[in-house]
């Protein structure tokens, strides 16, 4: 499915570790942000990342998309891997309806290997693997 790109937020983190991104970096990047308009689009607000030790909650229930996608993108784009959260429906937490997306960074292929793997219920009542099986990364290579 082919959906029109939006802009990849400007991050604090990249202006502090990065004199210049790379091309794989600037795909990964284009790549986390286009997911979570995607996702955000069928339904999936932010919740979270988990960065190996602690999650952080997002409140992308309240916050603009834009702003949801800012704060799991400045967050995640310091670490090698994380996994960003989301949830479609009023549930709380890390529970019942929430997913999660496992993002692995340096993965290879020029930035196009950047989701590593995510959550595949089955049954998938609220139509997350749909969701997660229409967007496409090579969009945005």
């Amino acid at each position: 499915m082919s959906m029109k790109p939006v802009p990849v937020p400007e991050l604090a983190i990249d202006m502090i570790l990065y004199a210049t991104l790379s091309d794989a970096q600037k795909c990964e990047r284009r790549i986390v942000a286009n997911l979570c308009a995607h996702l955000h689009g069928a339904g999936f607000a932010l919740i979270g990342l988990h960065d190996g030790d602690a999650h952080n909650s997002i409140d992308g229930a309240t916050l603009s998309l834009a702003e949801a996608t800012r704060q799991v993108m400045e967050l995640a784009f310091t670490l090698t891997d994380c996994r960003i959260w989301f949830r479609k429906g009023k549930l709380e937490g890390l529970n019942g309806l929430a997913k999660a997306v496992i993002l692995v960074f340096g993965n290879g292929n020029g930035g196009l290997n950047v989701i590593a793997d995510h959550s595949a219920p089955n049954p998938d009542p609220d139509g997350w693997n749909a969701a997660m099986a229409a967007f496409d990364v090579r969009q945005f290579a």
